[in-house]
């Protein structure tokens, strides 16, 4: 027996299950152009993306700074088997509880550009796809990594004063790979959140679209380092602005390689005349004669009114 409700109220079965974005072909982008529409879209929604960031960046770093602010007040040694046992579980806490709003954050930025309606809850409104965004990031994470495996471990090694902070720089030529698969898996958390794809598909969907852009990725990282430099500045206010902006920037850049930005109308041509009339325009009438129309009254005709033999 089918379930059809034909005096169901039109909409009710598209709000139960929101539609995901169809993709199509990839658009041409580019970073100035993405950048500029991330700053037009955070003017139209700067409260909710700048308040939220603020107070998701606070409860975020919360947890991990519980023991180091009790080793500060003389409660907890630094360093010890106690300060640990606290600190460790605190910081992976965190950790989730930042990923979970990183996620309500990248919700917020999708539905200010798809809906123009981002709101301050949007940031507690991603738990449906929490697990697999949890899962994306450390995945990444983890590709990263080992990626760059020869960098990591030289700096390991630098920090435990192991070898000499020498060693760091020919190893930064190992840099290079980690960065390549940073970019090519840096727009893995929007398909978690706009096209609900699981942990590994997001991933692969994201190396696929950005297979020939990672020179612009790497220009548009440039460029975000630089505004966060621009915001750290200004008493470290301005971040909470240019974190916002570069988001939506880069949210651009996924909805352009994913083929599901919207299309752009075409821009209106010229005016054309109805068929039939676009040959050459008459030539003026002769001084004194009414034209083609004859003179009033005639209709046409002759003198008089009578037609011309």
């Amino acid at each position: 027996m089918s379930d059809y409700n034909p005096y169901a109220a039109p909409g009710a079965e598209a709000a139960e299950s929101p539609s995901v974005p169809v993709g199509g072909e990839p658009q041409p982008w580019s970073v100035g152009e993405v950048v500029s529409g991330g700053w037009h879209a955070y003017k139209a929604h700067w409260a909710p993306l700048t308040f939220g960031y603020l107070v998701a960046t606070l409860i975020g770093a919360t947890p991990g700074q519980v023991a180091p602010m009790a080793a500060l007040a003389g409660t907890l040694e630094e360093g010890t088997p106690a300060y640990y046992a606290l600190h460790l579980p605190l910081s992976v806490v965190g950790w989730l509880v930042a990923e979970f709003l990183t996620a309500g954050f990248t919700r917020a930025a999708m539905r200010a550009l798809r809906t123009n309606d981002a709101s301050f809850g949007d940031f507690f409104a991603a738990g449906a796809r929490f697990v697999a965004f949890v899962g994306m990031s450390l995945l990444r994470t983890v590709a990263t990594a080992l990626a760059s495996l020869v960098f990591v471990v030289a700096v390991a090694l630098v920090a435990a004063k192991v070898v000499s902070p020498l060693v760091v720089l020919p190893a930064f030529l190992f840099l290079v790979p980690g960065v390549i698969v940073a970019l090519g898996l840096s727009i893995a958390p929007f398909y978690v959140i706009d096209q609900n794809l699981g942990a590994v598909a997001s991933l692969q969907a994201s190396w696929g679209a950005t297979r020939g852009h990672k020179g612009h990725l790497f220009a548009l990282m440039l460029v975000e380092v630089g505004v966060i430099l621009l915001g750290m500045a200004a008493c470290c206010l301005g971040i909470f602005a240019a974190v916002p902006v570069m988001l939506l920037a880069r949210a651009i850049v996924y909805m352009r390689l994913s083929g599901t930005a919207p299309i752009p109308a075409a821009p209106p041509g010229p005016y054309a005349p109805p068929p039939g009339h676009g040959g050459p325009a008459s030539p003026p009438p002769a001084p004194g004669s009414y034209g083609q129309w004859g003179p009033p009254g005639s209709y046409g005709g002759g003198p008089g009114g009578k037609e011309q033999p």
